[in-house]
């Protein structure tokens, strides 16, 4: 047997801003087909040069082929094999000019093997063993394709079978190794790493046939364990599955008696522990249970219309409405629990990619940028969860449904003979082909004349709205993975350190422009030191601030020091609502300091006329005047003691004599914490012994004399 096979695809995608906005006043929502297509000259490529139009284009082939031979009496060899070829470039075309062409993959005369054996033991039983190696490959972040997957894949085991094909027994012995199996990049989740040697190995077992007259049963168990040989893939979880599986399925139709033709069936799929795409996320074992029951002879006798029957199996037929009554009931819960469920695991995931790789502050501050993060988290999240939940249900139930009727109308139809023409003709399952080509001329006279009808327009335009609030939602989450999964510029490296010093080496400030603001140099604030950062507005003060917290990659050089061990207070800190002590105590829970810490830290700012309201909810944002914002952003820091605070005008809506108390309390309750602050004030120069003055594209360093 040898077979050959080809494919190709090309996907176009371009970004545009719209600018004739003329076209989308006084829409009707009752109509909104009414909209017209903006005309070619309303698209304007040139002002979306940060996100790219692309050309992407693969094409894969390959040739396969079997060949069994028997070389003995009742052993087979069977050799077989594939030779793969795939191909895949991408080249920016928009904004112009046209970019050039960039491979993506490029896998040549990729062969993969496939050795087997049957050895027919006993006219019941056989035994037999295969052997292949598989290779794949995807994209990483960098663009290129991976090493492919290599490995082999080892299985032997036996199958009998017994009483005529009614039942059958299946054992085996499996084991797999593979290098290079693609994984998802836990750090940008649309592309792909390699992994170490990965070993699977188990074993499975299945018990299938009718055992009894109209009793089909079928149960399979199997074990899989799981060993990576590199410690590092461990921090990726994708590559490891269930250890046990177990699957069963009863059917059983009543072949004679009062309940002749009563279908009943129910089935268990069961899983131990899984781990999702990163090693902290980790779903518990479950099990789904399956049961259904089906009672033709009541309808049979109801479109009959023998009554006598009908009502001699109503009380039946109302046990069975209402078991299906409890299975929906079932059913929506279920449903509404799994989409919680996922809607929680959404937003875990996308908020781990936008609480890493400082995504919080490109999103706003970057040259990509997304509006509403919090929006598209909490609102959107909940809107993709619950519509695509509900219409990959409806797609289920409506498959589901056209399949099962299909069966019984081909069943029950049987074959429909008649003579034409001196020919005989025999079309089998012709209820089935009748009911299919019935729906279909229903629909197109339907779309060719039923426009005009209210209900149906109404019901579309519904419908239609549905899908735009999809695609809607949908749109704006791929705009903020796109946006997040972007990897922040490097011009600017963060290392970090277990001492309480802070390393610069080399620093340069730049715009995004590329215009350099400020040049820092070298320097090493050492532990305990006390930097006080000074210069005119626009000096780069605050930009430096920026970039030894990592969130400012523009320009060079690196910088070292124990972020992890570090505080930062900006002229406003956040505030959130809730009591005073959960105001006072974050980034910490409420519980993480007790009263008389709490109380030390207010009176140490000035803030002690608000000790006794600490258990009091309310918005403090609102509550507090900017000045005690300020002071209580100081007295987080007295409770945190971090090992370097950093400053950035945190007391700039102060009077001087509460900034005075202010450094004063850092003074006595943090002696040992490294401090910069950023500051126009003289009036602290006494509270640092070290001096940074920003101006001219330059910084000096000097000593303060106290």
């Amino acid at each position: 047997m040898f077979g050959f096979n080809y494919n190709s695809y090309e996907q176009i995608t371009q970004y545009a801003n719209v600018n004739c906005n003329n076209i989308y006043n006084n829409i009707s929502l009752e109509n909104t087909n009414a909209v017209p297509q903006p005309p070619a000259s309303c698209f304007d490529y040139k002002q979306n040069a940060d996100r790219y139009g692309t050309d992407d284009y693969a094409y894969q082939w390959g040739f396969y082929g079997q060949l069994r031979l028997e070389v003995i009496r009742h052993l087979s060899l069977i050799l077989g094999g594939r030779v793969s070829r795939y191909y895949e470039k991408l080249q920016k075309i928009s904004p112009a000019p046209k970019g050039e062409w960039i491979n993506q993959a490029d896998l040549r005369g990729q062969l993969t093997p496939y050795l087997g054996t049957v050895y027919q033991i006993t006219p019941n039983i056989s035994w037999y063993a295969s052997i292949f190696t598989p290779a794949v490959g995807k994209q990483t972040y960098g663009g290129g394709g991976l090493a492919p997957q290599e490995g082999n894949q080892v299985e032997t085991g036996f199958k009998a079978e017994y009483f005529r094909g009614c039942l059958n027994l299946s054992s085996a012995l499996f084991r797999m190794e593979s290098i290079n199996q693609s994984v998802q990049d836990p750090y940008h989740s649309q592309f792909y790493v390699t992994t170490g040697p990965i070993r699977r190995q188990g074993w499975e077992a299945q018990v299938d046939g009718q055992i009894l007259p109209g009793l089909d049963v079928s149960i399979g168990y199997t074990y899989l364990d799981t060993k990576v040989s590199n410690a590092k893939v461990n921090d990726f979880g994708s590559v490891f599955s269930p250890h046990h599986m177990f699957k069963s399925w009863v059917h059983y139709n009543v072949q004679d008696g009062f309940l002749k033709g009563l279908n009943v069936g129910a089935g268990i799929d069961a899983n131990s522990n899984l781990r999702g795409s990163y090693a902290t996320t980790i779903q518990g074992g479950y099990m789904t249970v399956d049961a259904m029951a089906w009672y033709h002879r009541f309808f049979d006798a109801f479109f009959a219309g023998e009554v006598g029957r009908c009502l001699g199996m109503l009380p039946f037929y109302l046990l069975v409405t209402l078991g299906s009554v409890v299975v929906h009931a079932t059913q929506t819960y279920l449903t509404q629990v799994l989409s919680m469920r996922w809607r929680l695991w959404n937003t875990k995931v996308y908020l781990r990619q936008y609480l890493s790789e400082e995504a919080y502050y490109r999103l706003e501050h970057g040259p990509n940028r997304a509006d509403n993060p919090d929006q598209r988290i909490a609102d959107h999240l909940s809107q993709m969860t619950v519509q695509t939940l509900k219409l990959g249900l409806d797609a289920i139930d409506a498959v589901t449904t056209l399949l099962s009727f299909a069966v019984v109308l081909w069943n029950i139809g049987g074959v429909l003979s008649f003579d034409w023409h001196g020919r005989h003709f025999q079309i089998p399952g012709y209820l089935f082909l009748g009911a299919v080509l019935t729906s279909l001329l229903a629909s197109g006279i339907l779309e060719r004349f039923g426009a005009p009808l209210i209900g149906a327009n109404y019901r579309q335009q519904h419908f239609d709205a549905d899908l735009a609030t999809q695609r809607s939602v949908l749109k704006r989450l791929g705009e903020f993975e796109r946006v997040v999964s972007q990897s922040p510029q490097s011009g600017i490296f963060s290392s970090v350190t277990e001492t309480t010093s802070v390393q610069i080496r080399d620093l340069v400030l730049n715009l995004p422009d590329g215009k350099p603001i400020v040049r820092i140099g070298d320097l090493t604030m050492q532990g305990g030191e006390r930097w006080l950062v000074r210069g005119p507005s626009g000096s780069g003060k605050s930009t430096f601030l920026r970039a030894l917290a990592g969130l400012w990659r523009h320009g060079r050089g690196e910088v070292s020091f124990n972020i992890r061990q570090a505080m930062f207070l900006p002229q406003r800190s956040y505030v959130p609502s809730g009591t005073l002590r959960e105001a006072l105590s974050y980034p910490a829970t409420s519980d993480h300091y007790d009263i008389a810490s709490c109380q030390q830290a207010l009176e140490a700012v000035n803030l002690a006329g608000y000790s006794h309201r600490l258990d009091e909810i309310a918005d403090w944002g609102a509550v507090l005047s900017p000045g005690e914002q300020q002071r209580l952003a100081v007295a987080r820091a007295l409770l945190l003691r971090p090992a370097i605070l950093f400053l950035d005008e945190a007391t700039s809506a102060l009077d001087a004599a509460n900034e005075r108390r202010l450094y004063e309390a850092l003074l006595f309750f943090l002696p040992h914490t490294t401090c910069i602050s950023v500051a126009h004030h003289d009036a602290l120069r006494v509270f640092h012994d070290r001096e940074i003055v920003l101006g001219s594209g330059k910084a000096a360093f000097s000593l303060l004399e106290k």
